[in-house]
């Protein structure tokens, strides 16, 4: 049987129910996620503050309509029975040995053929975005390692 594949987007709800799933039986656990997050009513003030309902609502925006809630209670099944594999997130990756002309940022990318370069994207250059076992596998003919690199969610242009 294979399990279910995830989004690294589902990393807090993964998170959030690993870390309760042994003082809570799964309907406890469903129903608490629920309530907290209040999904069905939007309108009613303060529950946007509370931490299940920014783990949820991203995953709602992404992958379901409003009334589909009730798709969410098998992925928390899933992740509760450890039959789920999470996607490993993409990132740009900052090139933390050194800086370019200017001081400017060096970032990964990659030119024709896959080649991997380190790229100042204030002189017109376009970073990757890729995840950390992408990257390594990119930089294998290299002295380089993703630990040559920061992990970075958006790049800020200076």
């Amino acid at each position: 049987m294979s399990k279910r594949q995830l989004g690294s987007r589902y990393k807090d709800l993964v998170d959030y129910i690993n870390e309760r799933k042994n003082n809570y039986e799964i309907m406890k656990l469903c129903k608490d996620i629920f309530e907290e997050t209040n999904i069905w009513d939007q309108d009613i003030p303060g529950f946007s503050r509370t931490k299940e309902y920014k783990m949820i609502f991203p995953i709602y925006n992404d992958d379901f309509d409003w009334p589909d809630r009730d798709k969410l209670v098998p992925i928390i099944v899933d992740i509760y029975n450890d039959n789920y594999e999470l996607e490993e997130p993409k990132y740009y990756w900052l090139f933390k040995e050194l800086r370019g002309l200017g001081r400017c940022d060096l970032y990964f990318g990659i030119i024709f053929d896959d080649e991997p370069l380190l790229i100042d994207i204030s002189d017109c250059g376009t970073a990757e975005k890729c995840t950390k076992s992408e990257l390594n596998d990119y930089l294998h003919d290299t002295e380089l390692t993703a630990d040559n690199f920061t992990p970075v969610e958006e790049i800020e242009n200076d």
